[in-house]
């Protein structure tokens, strides 16, 4: 039984009025709000676990000076979209002008595996080809690095989950 200083207007009143007329409504909200609470902090260990590496990231290239932004997106069959954009994308008229990667991606252990890589330039229709590349994550889990093609890293830092 609650205190006598509740008001019954207010939600702990009516659980406690209900419970006083043989209902069982105090019990029932707490074993729900028990259970909800269970379902999202057992859900949320599970996605940080699959989805350290989903995310928007940016990074600057340390070479050229171009922006990066990378998008990382898991699939619903657990593979991964992802998506580079560069202000200098170093195919581009050697890095002058725009351009983006995309790839699709796969977990290896504690990396993901950037696979199926194919490059453009904003503007024209021709395609390149690249080679596959890891992307490894810092202890901390908020920076990407890539070897680039070039043999230098890229360093990407996690700039949202979504």
């Amino acid at each position: 039984m609650l205190p006598f200083f509740w008001n019954r207007g207010t939600v702990a009143g009516t659980l406690q009025t209900n419970c006083e007329y043989g209902g069982s409504a105090l019990r029932k909200f707490f074993i729900i709000g028990a259970t909800a609470t269970a379902l999202v902090l057992t859900t949320g260990a599970v996605s940080a676990a699959d989805d350290n590496f989903a995310g928007y990231y940016m990074g600057i290239d340390d070479q050229d000076g171009s922006v990066d932004n990378l998008s990382i997106v898991k699939m619903p069959d657990g593979s991964f979209k992802i998506t580079v954009s560069s202000s200098g994308l170093g195919f581009c008229e050697e890095g002058r002008n725009p351009g983006y990667i995309t790839a699709t991606g796969r977990l290896d252990g504690d990396r993901l595996v950037r696979e199926n890589v194919v490059a453009r330039c904003v503007g024209f229709e021709e395609t390149f080809k690249l080679n596959d590349g890891i992307y490894t994550r810092s202890d901390e889990g908020d920076i990407l690095s890539i070897q680039a093609p070039q043999g230098r890293l890229n360093y990407y830092h996690r700039i949202s989950d979504d």
